[in-house]
Formats: structure tokens, sequence, C-alpha cells
């Protein structure tokens, strides 16, 4: 099934982001930083008869200078601060959509992709954490919506090998995007089915990101994750839950 869960690349991108931080306090005068490896994820679904999901992905994280590749997007820092803050433009690709025969919830329905945005993010440091806020756009033909999403992460064990933190935040898909991934067209009315033109959404998330540093090239990593989607979702006829759980594990080799 092509959708895992509509909030992977956030657990990839905060957990490399955490990784990164750890790596750069050690060996913060490299020019060129590339860490690489794989995961473990699982998490549960709010699809109606998608109960629980694995997968193994390959994580990629890499900087020169200004320029950054996370995972599932790239960008380049055009503003930033020796206190810092930055301002980036960013490309990514989502892991959202579904085909029609990735279940019988689907049975008849138009596939849905993933989408190309590209978009602004900004950091800072907020009272000894990292305040996030991301406004990305479809450039591409499939949801042609938009999304912003704010996150705050904060460490509460750091030693100098290992660091944990928590992180919260929300994400909003305008009425275009939630419509395009949950919403029922006309033509895909079937019994048990209705018709639904879903709203604009906002989902809120909590999770922790812990890293070990096990030696000078390899860390592992972990990530748990509980998010809450908002009632437009809840109230597709795709949908049986209002929640998901997501959790993951991975081995990064630092080059």
């Amino acid at each position: 099934m092509k959708k895992r869960t509509n909030k992977l690349p956030l657990i990839i991108s905060g957990s490399l982001l955490s990784l990164s931080q750890l790596a750069m306090a050690a060996d913060n005068d490299k020019l060129f930083n590339l860490q690489i490896g794989i995961a473990g994820v699982a998490n549960t679904s709010v699809y109606s008869g998608i109960t629980e999901e694995h997968a193994f992905v390959p994580l990629v994280m890499a900087s020169y200078k200004n320029f950054y590749f996370h995972g599932d997007t790239a960008g380049y820092r055009f503003y930033q601060t020796e206190k810092g803050s930055a301002l980036s433009l960013e490309l990514g690709y989502t892991s959202d959509g579904y085909n029609s025969t990735d279940g019988s919830v689907f049975s008849g329905m138009d596939d849905r992709k993933g989408a190309w945005e590209i978009g602004l993010a900004y950091e800072t440091m907020v009272v000894g954490g990292q305040f996030s806020a991301n406004l990305m756009q479809d450039i591409g033909e499939s949801h042609q919506g938009l999304s912003v999403q704010f996150n705050y992460e904060r460490p509460f064990w750091m030693g100098p090998s290992h660091m944990v933190s928590w992180y919260a935040g929300a994400d909003f898909w305008d009425q275009e995007r939630t419509n395009y991934y949950y919403g029922v067209n006309t033509s895909e009315v079937k019994a048990g089915r209705q018709e639904y033109k879903a709203s604009a959404n906002t989902s809120l998330y909590i999770g922790t990101n812990a890293v070990k540093q096990l030696n000078s090239k390899l860390a592992l990593m972990l990530n748990a994750q509980y998010l809450m989607v908002g009632e437009a979702v809840d109230d597709s006829p795709l949908v049986n839950r209002d929640d998901q759980w997501s959790m993951l594990a991975a081995v990064i080799y630092q080059f």
C-alpha cells in the first residue's frame, strides 16, 4: 500500500534533525555532511479496514553550506543568523495517497497520488528548543492545495553521545488538499460510501525522538508519535478512527 501514514515525512525529518544536531556538535568543522541509514516503520491507519502497516525505508540526510537534503525534502537557506534562526526555500515530495487496490475501502475510487510541493520553511530557537513553520504548495496536478505546519521540539535529556527530545505541533491542510485524500466524488459513490466533500482540516500531534551515538560513525535513532486528526478527516466515509500511532527505529552511518 502506498500510504503508510500522512505523518511519515515529519517523523523522518524530525528525527534526522535531532541526529544532525548531535552529529554537528561532535564535528562542526565539516563543510559537507552525509548520513545514510535504514529504518523500520510501523503505524496504525485512520482508513477503514487498514489496521497496522509496516515498512522499511532508506534514510538520507546531506548538507553542504546552505544546501540540505532531509529524507524527502531538499532546501536552501537563504537567510540565517548566528542565533539559530533561518529561512529556507524547500522542495519536497509527499508520501500521501493510495491506489484503488490498496483495500476494500478504496474499491472503485480514483487513485490519489503523492505531490511535489514547494514552499518556505522558518526555524528559530525558542526557550531552549526549536520552533519551525512550513508553508507548502502543490506544484503538480494532484491535490493542488497547500499546507501549513507548526512544530516545536525541545531536548529534555542530553549528553555527549545521546539526546532525547519531545515535540508537538499542528498540521493544517486547506480544503483542496483534505478533500483530495479524504473526499468521495459523485462518481465514486456506492453502497456504504456516500459522497463527501471535505473542508479544511487541522491535525495535532505529539512525539519523542531519541538518538544514541554508538561510535564516531554509527548512531541509533528511535521515534514514537501520536496523531489526532481533525473533524474534516474524521467525518470522511473512508475513515473509521480519529487517531493513529507511528513508530520508527533506525541505524544511521555518518560519513
